[in-house]
């Protein structure tokens, strides 16, 4: 029997699951990149290098946010539209704008940094991380517009290769900077700088575009400057859930503490290179879907959902029961303490994974202002139990700060962008899938043994299994297809012929 053409819904979950995978496929080859390098590295450099190196490149993130204007967000959803007429315009607004805010972010947030008193306890070569964190800046704002731009364009096999190259560059540099120049924080810091160059190269700028006006009209103009400065009204709150942790941590104890926790944060942060690959096609997709298929959209986005929080929660698991044998693996004996933070700093990723789908329910409904407010909650929430439970507990409190502020935001926002955009989720499929989840995390984070690659062995067909288990639960209709799909057609008596 002949099949019609797939519909939107299909296309749209083909270009989800193609992008985000090739996206995730090179973030994760990058990270991996970093496990023979990690022992030398943190052996030579130690806790206090890598403190200062978190602590400029935490800086840097909140002028990134601040400068970028959330100019993103207007660009991903109005460029994206394919029903917007103007979209070139649209994008040379965009660009035009961010890079002017990341000069002046830039620059504000280096006095700020060189203010605050940290450069001058990293040495005499100390005065240039101010520089350092205006640099970022300026790198940081260019690559996410380039990945907008690419993403739009479904050239997500480009934004995986600028980030590969990244990824595996950085780790490259890092060493040979270590080896040959100096055994501090500035090898990690002119290691990134180089790899997110290199990155932003292969993404490519439209430096004659950006040189044009932009030609819209003030009206259009300023529907994109509303969506973006709906999104900068969450930037600060954002930066306070996922970086502030560094900062208390270095205001109440020192920067060898935030080394410590800065490498168990890089291991539970590799639980968040799924959400912001999955977010990378996310939006552009769901925007595609929702524009060609009207109310009609809502039970495909839901069933996408569900997927999308299926793997979230493996995700997790597996991260939480891997990342304390990878921490212990991967790192000198000085950072092993870390290793008991990892669950939790990954549950704070795999939650703001969450946040930013309920977000996308805003921005579809174009009332994403109505998210300030539990922003500034959230980040209000995260700052009060910084304040008492870093000092007393340190790094498990810091952890343990941020998962709790991610989980209730999470809450909020989901439930809010149900009103918004509404989708018809089935919440006690998820909800079941999330307790399993979190019985599995927790169970399986101990070591199994003294030898952290015999404890990681040891773990994985449990893993593996648990993997299956919440697919076939969520998704069993997904299971099943690719199931079918592998095995050989049947025929089956009574079959009617195609």
């Amino acid at each position: 029997m002949a099949q019609g053409p797939p519909g939107a819904a299909a296309v749209a979950a083909r270009r989800l699951l193609a992008g985000s995978g090739a996206i995730a496929f090179a973030s994760l080859l990058g990270r991996l990149a970093s496990i023979p390098a990690s022992p030398y590295l943190t052996e030579r450099i130690g806790p206090e290098g890598y403190g200062i190196a978190a602590l400029v490149g935490t800086a840097a993130a909140l002028a990134s946010v601040v400068g970028l204007l959330g100019l993103d967000v207007g660009y991903t959803r109005l460029a994206g539209d394919p029903t917007t007429p103007d979209a070139g315009g649209v994008s040379r607004l965009c660009w035009r704008l961010a890079l002017g805010g990341a000069l002046a972010a830039g620059l504000l947030a280096a006095v700020g940094f060189h203010a605050l008193g940290v450069a001058p306890r990293a040495g005499p070569a100390g005065a240039g991380l101010s520089a350092v964190v205006a640099l970022f800046t300026l790198l940081s704002i260019s690559t996410t517009l380039a990945g907008v731009r690419r993403r739009l364009e479904a050239r997500y096999l480009r934004v995986a290769v600028a980030l590969l190259v990244t990824g595996v560059g950085a780790v490259v540099a890092n060493v040979l900077l270590a080896a040959y120049w100096r055994a501090d924080e500035w090898a990690l810091l002119g290691g990134s700088s180089i790899a997110m160059a290199l990155g932003l190269a292969i993404a490519g700028v439209p430096v004659r575009e950006i040189a044009r006006p932009s030609g819209l009209e003030r009206p259009r103009a300023r529907e994109v400057l509303a969506l973006g400065l709906a999104a900068l009204g969450t930037a600060p709150a954002y930066w306070i859930l996922s970086s502030a942790d560094r900062w208390f941590l270095a205001a109440f104890h020192d920067e060898a503490t935030v080394g410590v926790y800065s490498f168990a944060a890089q291991v539970g942060l590799i639980a968040g290179l799924v959400p912001v690959s999955v977010g990378a096609a996310w939006l552009p997709e769901v925007t595609r879907l929702s524009a060609e298929k009207g109310p009609e959209a809502a039970a495909a986005i839901a069933r996408l959902w569900e997927r999308v929080a299926a793997v979230y929660l493996v995700t997790w698991v597996a991260v939480s029961v891997a990342g304390g044998d990878l921490v212990r693996l991967l790192s000198a004996p000085a950072f092993h303490r870390g290793a008991a933070v990892v669950p939790a700093i990954a549950a704070a990723a795999v939650l703001n994974g969450f946040v930013q789908l309920g977000l996308s329910g805003f921005i579809l409904a174009r009332r994403l202002s109505s998210s300030i407010l539990p922003w500034a909650a959230g980040a209000a929430l995260c700052a009060g139990l910084h304040l008492v439970l870093v000092p007393r507990y340190e790094i498990a409190g810091a952890a343990a700060a941020s998962a709790t502020s991610f989980l209730l935001l999470a809450v909020v926002i989901l439930r809010t962008a149900q009103r918004l955009f509404p989708v018809p989720l089935r919440y006690r499929r998820l909800g079941l899938a999330a307790v399993l989840a979190l019985g599995a995390g927790a169970l399986g984070a101990p070591p199994l043994s003294g030898d952290p690659l015999v404890s990681l062995l040891l773990k994985l067909p449990a893993g593996a299994a648990f993997a299956a288990v919440l697919a076939g639960l969520v998704a069993p209709e997904w299971l099943a297809g690719l199931f079918l799909k592998v095995r050989p057609s049947v025929p089956r008596p009574g079959d009617a012929p195609c």
